[in-house]
C-alpha cells in the first residue's frame, strides 16, 4: 500500500531502467497497492506484465487489471469494481484448456471468484464465495487443469467447461491449508495430491 503515486518500474538484468509507469485508474485515484506477474500470455514467446491494482478503505479506488508489454504499453485494461481488493492478494496465471493462452485467475474481498483471458475478457465467475486461488494442475490427467481454491481449511477443486466453472470435489481439514503439490509418485500414470496442514501433518491423496 501507498499514500501516494503507485509506479510500474522495469529494470533489465543490468540495472538499467527499461520504464516507468505511473498507474492511476479512471478516476484517478492514486492510493493503493500494484502487484506485478510476468508471463507470456498468449505464447507468442514475448513476456507481458500482468498489473493487479488495488483499492480498498481508506485507500478508495477501482481495483484494475492491466496488461503492459515489456515496454510499458498498455495492451488491455479492465476495472474488477470499486474497492473490490484482491482476497489474500493471491492471483493465478495458468493455461487451463491448453490452448496456448493462459487465464488470469483470482477472488476479491467481495466474495467473487473471476476468470479472465489473456485479453482481460471475462469468461467464468462464481458470486458468493469465499475462497481464492491456491494452485492449478492437471490432477485427474485429462489435459485441462482444474483450479484449486481454498478458504483456509477446505480444499477444492473447480474445472472450466464451455466458459462455466464447476465444483469438482471438496477435501475438509481441521487445520489450515498450507502448501500443496501434485506429482506422480509411484510412477502408475495418476496422479497424487500432497497437502500440508498447519498442525505439521501431511496429507495424500489418489486420483
Amino acid at each position: 500500500m501507498t499514500d501516494g503515486d503507485i509506479y510500474t518500474v522495469v529494470i533489465n538484468e543490468n540495472g538499467e531502467e527499461v520504464f516507468t509507469q505511473n498507474l492511476s485508474d479512471e478516476n484517478g485515484e492514486r492510493d493503493g497497492s500494484g502487484h506485478h506477474i510476468f508471463s507470456d500470455l498468449n505464447g507468442d514467446g514475448q513476456i507481458e506484465i500482468v498489473v493487479f491494482l488495488g483499492h480498498v478503505g481508506s485507500y478508495s479506488g477501482y481495483t484494475q487489471i492491466k496488461v503492459l508489454d515489456t515496454n510499458g504499453k498498455e495492451l488491455h485494461k479492465v476495472s474488477v469494481g470499486y474497492n473490490a481488493f484482491y482476497q489474500q492478494r493471491r492471483f493465478l496465471i495458468a493455461d487451463l484448456d491448453n490452448d496456448g493462452d493462459k487465464e488470469i485467475i483470482l477472488s476479491t474481498v467481495d466474495n467473487r471468484f473471476l476468470v479472465y483471458d489473456h485479453t482481460l475478457r471475462l469468461i467464468a465467475s462464481l458470486e458468493n464465495v469465499d475462497y481464492y486461488p491456491h494452485f492449478a494442475s492437471d490432477i485427474d490427467g485429462d489435459n485441462h487443469k482444474e483450479i484449486l481454491v481454498t478458504d483456509g481449511q477446505n480444499l477444492q477443486a473447480l474445472s472450466l467447461n464451455d466458459n462455466t466453472l464447476i465444483k469438482e470435489w471438496t477435501l475438509a481439514f481441521d487445520n489450515n491449508v498450507g502448501a500443496s503439490v501434485v506429482t506422480n509418485l509411484d510412477n502408475d500414470s495418476q496422479a497424487e495430491l500432497i497437502v500440508t496442514t498447519g498442525d505439521g501433518k501431511l496429507h495424500f491423496f489418489d486420483f
